[in-house]
């Protein structure tokens, strides 16, 4: 029986901008000093739902994918 294979997308969503990333690193990397998203701890913390008043402006969607 066939596997299908995923991998996962990051899309954030913000007041000022929508942008879609392929990996936790490169969002970090683009926006992490200017929306203080420091760590991976912090980006799963807004996956779920689990933010601080300054995060409550962003979002950040997990988009699985085929390969």
């Amino acid at each position: 029986m066939p596997v299908s294979k995923y991998f996962y997308k990051f899309k954030l969503i913000t007041p000022n901008y929508v942008r879609k990333y392929r990996c936790i690193t490169d969002l970090i990397d683009d926006v992490g000093k200017e929306l203080n998203i420091n760590n991976r701890n912090t980006v799963y913390r807004i996956i779920n739902k689990f933010t601080k008043n300054s995060h409550k402006d962003t979002q950040i969607l997990k988009i699985k994918e085929k390969v």
